[in-house]
């Protein structure tokens, strides 16, 4: 990550959400994880935790970082993006609530 140029404190966000995610899926490696596992992450975080659309953001951030830099995924065989698939894109109302 250091080769990234990211602030201290964003490298030690970061850390602290792929540690979460690890743990979340019962210490399972990262390489072995995939588009569903990350989904279903993201999804936890923001209907169990309640976190923030930001704070979703910064946690799909961290993930996508690792695996396309740390496990260099190929671009095809990335497990997630940032596009409107994940819970994040959704806001915090989620899929089915227009938010009125």
């Amino acid at each position: 990550m250091r080769a990234r140029h990211l602030s201290p404190r964003t490298e030690q966000a970061y850390l602290g959400w792929i540690r979460r995610y690890i743990r979340y899926h019962g210490t399972r490696h990262p390489a072995k994880l995939g588009e569903a596992e990350v989904i279903a992450y993201l999804t936890y975080l923001a209907a169990e935790r309640r976190v923030s659309r930001p704070t979703q953001l910064q946690a799909l951030s961290a993930l996508v970082l690792r695996y396309r830099e740390v496990l260099r995924t190929g671009e095809g065989h990335r497990p997630c993006d940032q596009g409107d698939q994940s819970p994040a894109g959704q806001g915090r109302e989620g899929p089915d609530h227009d938010g009125a």
